[in-house]
């Protein structure tokens, strides 16, 4: 006869198996929740799990946001909270706005206190629109180096990618609300103080984020075309489905809609004062730097390269790694560059450009002069048929 039992364990015992278990192993639970639902329902099961929940909500909260954002990164992490934060400002006026951007919006590492769960109710959302901009981005809104290998985004780079959507949509929901209704230099004052702390190369990067997915170009024919043959399709218009569900979630898309017949851009005063937040930084031998976000040493656009020849002039080194027939929005062939991992970005550089001017280039594909081939444009993919020396 077998001796195996089974014993049925009381309630109170399963209360004392629970206080046996390591603080540390607790928090590695909450934090392996799948939602924000999960982890209050757990934190309310007992006294023990509810102080712990208390005592160590910052570490929890990051975890989670972690998980629903799927990256580390200590910039996307920290931005993912402050657009959360910004659309619950209680006090909608200049001081609420100036004492929310002092509390949140700082460089260097946030203490633990700042990361909070009611964040996370909002977090999914907002996270998946910034997924379907990325999405919609590495589809039709990269032109990538003929020579590149992989045409397609590493973690890091799709960390910096996403950093620069949140920089947008927390600009906007923190902002806008206030346009029209306080003074233009207090708005000034203000703006400028939520971009300069960035440094002038997130900011220009965000900038080229915000020209690239402006409403004009979803229905721009020519630009339409010329990201066409980077992607072997060539479209009438750019499709508009992402647009209409983006504009339910993210309030910098829904804002482009709204400004759409004011240049909303150039026009609205929070991107004004983001063009001149780090006035004078493009002089050349300027020394003022305000020091990045988040230190991002794997990223070839920093300090040095942004103030090198490589980024100085409308046409420079930089565009003849790209088919000449996709000339056209030069903003829009940098920006690889711009949030490309060195190594990738210097590799391209160290081969060498494609092609060279004799001349100054016009648009798209009528050309003033002659487009000087250093390989051969229908090994590399081009087509070959742009007044082309061999």
């Amino acid at each position: 006869m077998s001796n195996d039992t089974t014993t049925v364990v009381p309630r109170e015992g399963n209360r004392n198996l629970l206080g046996q278990i390591a603080t540390e192993t607790i928090i590695d639970i909450f934090s392996s929740l799948p939602n924000l639902r999960s982890v209050l329902a757990l934190g309310g099961t007992s006294k023990r799990l509810h102080a712990i929940l208390l005592k160590h909500e910052g570490i929890i909260a990051r975890n989670q946001a972690i998980h629903i954002l799927g990256d580390d990164d200590p910039g996307l992490v920290k931005l993912a909270f402050i657009a959360c934060y910004a659309c619950s400002i209680i006090r909608r006026s200049t001081e609420g706005v100036r004492q929310f951007l002092d509390a949140y919006v700082n460089r260097g590492k946030w203490p633990s206190q700042l990361y909070r769960l009611r964040a996370l109710s909002i977090m999914p959302k907002i996270n998946m629109g910034v997924e379907l901009v990325e999405d919609w981005l590495a589809t039709y809104g990269i032109l990538w180096p003929v020579k590149l290998t992989s045409k397609c985004f590493t973690a890091t780079e799709s960390s910096r990618l996403r950093r620069h959507i949140f920089m947008l949509e927390a600009a906007v929901t923190i902002l806008h609300p206030l346009v029209e209704r306080i003074p233009e230099d207090e708005f000034q004052q203000l703006a400028k103080r939520y971009w300069e702390t960035f440094s002038r190369c997130e900011v220009d990067a965000a900038f080229d984020v915000l020209w690239k997915f402006g409403p004009s170009h979803f229905t721009c024919t020519r630009w339409s075309a010329c990201i066409g043959r980077t992607t072997g399709e060539v479209r009438e218009h750019l499709p508009l489905p992402p647009y209409i569900e983006l504009r339910q979630v993210l309030n910098f898309i829904n804002l482009n809609d709204h400004l759409f017949l004011s240049h909303w851009r150039h026009r609205s005063p929070i991107f004004t004062a983001l063009k001149g937040s780090h006035e004078g930084e493009r002089e050349e031998g300027c020394t003022r730097y305000i020091e990045p976000f988040v230190d991002d040493p794997s990223a070839f656009f920093t300090k040095e390269t942004a103030t090198s020849e490589l980024f100085k002039h409308e046409w420079g080194d930089l565009e003849t790694h790209y088919n000449p027939q996709a000339i056209q929005w030069n903003i829009l062939q940098r920006y690889f560059f711009m949030i490309g991992d060195k190594d990738r970005c210097e590799q391209l550089i160290r081969g060498g450009g494609m092609w060279a001017w004799e001349g100054t280039p016009q648009f798209l594909s009528s050309f003033s002069r002659v487009a000087i081939w250093h390989d051969d444009p229908v090994t590399l993919g081009g087509e070959g048929c742009v007044a082309t020396w061999i």
